[in-house]
């Protein structure tokens, strides 16, 4: 629930810095970063793995742009509708985090540098 609040304030206070015309990328981005950056500073502070640098781990950051960006979406289509933009903000944050929670989803992984799934040199052939 935190990660949906502080998702939907933050892109809320992004979209507030100019009302008539908010850029609907960056009042997302001020989302994510004010929902993530909390984690991150407890998580260094607790002497844990930071949870949003680790891709093996469940999707964290996703969430939080989305809803972000749903919520400056919003009061881009409606200025005077804070509250409902909020709500917005918070519950799609919600349900994508449980979602990718239940459902076990993860950002993909890719190979450790230097290595490699292919076979390095090429099978000997078979003479018979």
């Amino acid at each position: 629930v935190g990660l949906g609040a502080f998702a939907a304030n933050g892109a809320y206070v992004g979209s507030s810095v100019s009302p008539r015309s908010p850029h609907v990328g960056g009042a997302a981005l001020c989302g994510m970063f004010t929902a993530t950056f909390g984690g991150l500073t407890r998580d260094v502070l607790l002497r844990r793995p930071v949870r949003i640098l680790h891709s093996h781990a469940e999707i964290y950051a996703a969430p939080a742009l989305l809803g972000g960006a749903a919520t400056a979406l919003w009061l881009r289509a409606a200025p005077t509708q804070v509250e409902q933009a909020l709500l917005l903000g918070l519950w799609l944050t919600i349900q994508v985090r449980v979602l990718a929670l239940n459902r076990g989803l993860a950002l993909p992984t890719f190979a450790a540098r230097g290595t490699s799934t292919l076979p390095l040199s090429p099978a000997p052939y078979d003479s018979a």
